[in-house]
């Protein structure tokens, strides 16, 4: 299964679960956009939260994937509004929100600060990189048309489900992911940049 087939199953997966709320949030004022700002400012709470109260942190951020994570696109697909522009601001919702889940397992000093560092700035070089080469020759209703890929959204799950057993069962796997995760970005966002550097403008 390639890459376009995965995101398709998981897209309708997704649509499956979150389809029967966006019906009704179609009737309100309510707008895609609207939903991603909110997974951003909820996120915003969880790093100044998670060392007093991990548990609200965690609520926070499980309230964040369904918004965010679920629900945006939905809303905007079967409000028939979706649109590149639409995707740009969920994607960066996305990645702000993951800078911040980082932040906070930083704060608690659940990973090694160097670790975090890395692996978030070749997080967002790779994101970055890969809405680049898969802009190219792609029509678009704007001025890109964002996909930064599987990958980096690959590691958000693998960084959120690790929190998740931190918090419930007290495993502390986040610098073996982190370290892994280096590892598979780095000749990753090589490729990405032999691409970028070899396309004709």
């Amino acid at each position: 299964m390639n890459e376009k087939e995965l995101t398709e199953k998981s897209q309708l997966i997704r649509s499956k679960i979150a389809t029967p709320i966006a019906k009704l949030l179609a009737k309100t004022p309510i707008t895609p956009n609207m939903l991603s700002a909110t997974g951003v400012i909820l996120m915003i709470f969880f790093p100044i939260l998670i060392k007093s109260y991990p548990w609200v942190s965690f609520g926070l951020m499980i309230a964040t994937l369904a918004i965010d994570g679920l629900m945006d696109g939905a809303l905007a697909r079967y409000k028939g509004v979706s649109s590149d522009r639409g995707k740009f601001f969920d994607i960066t919702a996305d990645t702000i929100s993951f800078i911040l889940l980082m932040v906070g397992i930083l704060r608690i000093w659940l990973i090694n600060p160097i670790y975090a560092l890395l692996f978030t700035s070749l997080f967002v070089i790779h994101r970055v990189f890969a809405v680049i080469v898969k802009n190219v020759r792609k029509e678009t209703n704007w001025f890109i048309s964002p996909r930064p890929g599987i990958l980096t959204g690959a590691f958000m799950n693998t960084f959120q489900i690790a929190f998740a057993l931190w918090i419930i069962w007290g495993f502390n796997w986040f610098d073996e992911i982190a370290l892994v995760s280096i590892a598979i970005l780095i000749p990753s966002i090589l490729l990405h940049f032999k691409a970028i550097t070899s396309m004709k403008l």
